[in-house]
């Protein structure tokens, strides 16, 4: 689930709390606002989620973190779908240096049986195998999009620079 969606739960979830809240006696509320756990009355088959205010703001610094990270993407002067695409090629060029840096680490690993390093080094070489695909198809939708439509010549080496970085 997406962050953006995690806080828009949690903030909904967390305001009704705080609003049942203040009608509960004091021992039922904790200092946060939010409702202790013997406080919390299930209603039928629904779910109550109370999520801390440090959490709140860990996500929310994530969120924006997230959004610094493409902010020249968002600036461009891209068709949103295009700008999608540069930020997924991007995530998963990201997730790709990820998974090969571990298994980089896992083939220099000599804690490891050889049983146990076959078996990580098998399912990351198909990790990094399969964003590799990712990335390779994000590509060419990114290309088709570009041909497709009527992108400027200055759209094109905007994207491809946004690219490159």
């Amino acid at each position: 689930m997406p962050i953006s969606s995690l806080l828009a739960v949690s903030a909904t979830v967390l305001d009704h709390n705080r609003s049942e809240a203040a009608s509960l006696p004091q021992q039922e509320r904790m200092l946060d606002g939010t409702l202790s756990a013997s406080a919390v009355q299930p209603i039928g088959e629904s779910v109550r989620i109370s999520i801390s205010a440090e959490a709140l703001n860990a996500a929310a610094k994530h969120q924006k973190a997230e959004q610094n990270k493409n902010a020249d993407i968002d600036d461009s002067d891209l068709p949103d779908t295009m700008k999608g695409l540069l930020k997924r090629i991007r995530e998963l060029r990201e997730q790709l240096e990820q998974k090969q840096l571990e298994l980089q680490q896992v083939m220099a690993d000599q804690k490891l049986s050889e049983s146990e390093k076959e078996q990580k080094v098998s399912r990351l070489q198909g990790e990094v195998a399969a964003l590799s695909g990712a990335v390779a198809s994000a590509m060419q939708d990114l290309d088709d999009l570009m041909n497709s439509k009527n992108i400027s010549a200055d759209q094109k080496k905007t994207a491809g620079f946004l690219l490159m970085k």
